[in-house]
């Protein structure tokens, strides 16, 4: 039961990490673009998603940590 839970997390994580990575991409594009509201949505998008996934790294390693301190 820990594998599948750890692997959830793994591919939560990842896939999260795969989004920031594409809206930082998109940033970048439509900044050359001088499209503004895109713009201001993609940084927003890639801010949102790298938060989530760094608040999903940090907390299946405290939940790590405590499991394993038990």
């Amino acid at each position: 039961m820990g594998l599948i839970i750890s692997a959830a997390i793994f591919v939560m994580l990842f896939l999260f990490f795969i989004f920031a990575f594409y809206f930082t991409l998109n940033f970048i594009e439509y900044l050359h673009k001088k499209d503004e509201r895109v713009v201001k949505q993609s940084k927003y998008a890639a801010l949102v998603c790298f938060g989530v996934s760094i608040a999903i790294l940090v907390g299946s390693g405290y939940l790590a940590l405590f499991y394993h301190l038990l």
